[in-house]
């Protein structure tokens, strides 16, 4: 049972045995009013997903620069977009036209209160996913130009959205759910959604990692305790597990030619792993070169034919990356981004423009290569990049 379920009964039980009225002394009745007014507060912003930003923001509760910043970035005819949160609970959007000079839309009221998932382009319009901090429900925005969002829809669920993908004929979501044990949602449009239920049953609510269409189905990757799972869906409404791998993490996945590839981390032997499947359904651990050992890896991006990793050290956290054409063969790159939190990369048709966190400068970063090898980062500017 969730605790979005179970909150009223937590809140009836706790004024129950307090019993405040019943005290004799003014201070007791006041400090049993208080407990029950904290207890109930923790247990409302539980159930909704955790304190909202934007309290965390106005009082300095719990604010770390690591949970704000760029999110999701993709390439489109157009460019690119990326979209991301401040520390005021706000979703904010960046465009740039070939990934070297960046703008930031004005704040606008569709943007508020949301924490980002993901974005992505569909034939006709840019579709965003968030995290509702005024009612703990997933929601959907539709551009046309990434200038102007309208809130589109509403999925039947609290939760928090990770991953959003299309094959084509529909959407789907994987997340993180507050209120059921699913974390698949799937929409014919994004204006209307509903909770997808996977086969065998198992308790999904939580540690969504990645979602990708591949050859007209989907793949979802799931951590749950100490397995790595793996679920393939038709349709984006019914879902099956098709593999999991134990003393694993995933990390991300990602596409080069027709495989699909999953990177991560294998506790055992302390290693970066990489997992392959030609057709998403049977998957296989790949035999990763010993450089890959005492790293984590968290990110992978294609554009088809080739593919760019990221990763960190566990010993001392710096980024690493390598690239490979076929998945067997890998180039270590070598990469100075500083102290910098990897969220996201989109390969465009300028090369690949990588998004994250500074937190020296406590602001979002920027930097975009032409090969995957020399990076340069857009030189920071505290209004186009501040996030708290």
């Amino acid at each position: 049972m969730s605790v979005f379920a179970i909150s009223p009964m937590i809140i009836l039980v706790s004024i129950v045995v307090a019993r405040p009225w019943k005290s004799k002394s003014m201070l007791r009745r006041l400090f049993g009013v208080a407990g029950v007014v904290i207890l109930s507060a923790v247990t409302l912003f539980a159930a909704l997903g955790g304190i909202p930003s934007f309290l965390r923001a106005e009082f300095g509760l719990f604010i770390s620069i690591d949970d704000y910043g760029p999110r999701s970035i993709i390439a489109t005819d157009h460019g690119y977009v990326a979209v991301g949160d401040d520390v005021n609970g706000n979703a904010v959007v960046w465009l740039s036209e070939a990934g070297d000079r960046w703008s930031r839309i004005p704040h606008e009221k569709a943007l508020e209160r949301l924490e980002v998932g993901d974005v992505l382009t569909t034939s006709n319009r840019l579709v965003m996913v968030a995290h509702d901090e005024s009612t703990g429900s997933v929601v959907a925005l539709t551009s046309k130009d990434g200038l102007g969002w309208t809130r589109a829809g509403i999925a039947p669920v609290h939760g928090m959205p990770v991953a959003l993908a299309a094959n084509g004929i529909n959407l789907a979501v994987v997340g993180e759910s507050f209120s059921s044990d699913s974390a698949f949602w799937s929409a014919d449009s994004p204006e209307s959604w509903s909770v997808s239920r996977p086969e065998p049953h198992t308790d999904t609510g939580k540690d969504a990692v990645d979602l990708l269409g591949l050859n007209g189905a989907y793949t979802a990757a799931i951590n749950q305790k100490s397995n790595a799972l793996i679920f393939e869906s038709e349709d984006g409404t019914n879902w099956t597990e098709i593999t999991r791998f134990g003393d694993s993490d995933f990390g991300s996945l990602a596409i080069i030619g027709r495989t699909a590839l999953a990177v991560g981390f294998d506790r055992d032997t302390k290693s970066g792993a990489i997992w392959a499947s030609e057709d998403g359904g049977e998957w296989k651990r790949l035999s990763p070169p010993n450089e890959f050992d005492g790293t984590r890896l968290d990110l992978a991006v294609s554009n088809g034919e080739e593919l760019v990793i990221f990763g960190n050290r566990l010993d001392d956290d710096t980024i690493v990356s390598w690239r490979t054409y076929d998945g067997a063969a890998w180039e270590g790159i070598p990469v100075d981004f500083g102290d910098f939190i990897v969220r996201d990369a989109a390969f465009g048709q300028d090369g690949i423009v990588l998004v994250g966190v500074d937190r020296a400068l406590n602001s979002a970063a920027i930097f975009t290569s032409t090969d995957g090898r020399n990076w340069d980062r857009i030189p920071h500017d505290e209004l186009l990049f501040a996030v708290r």
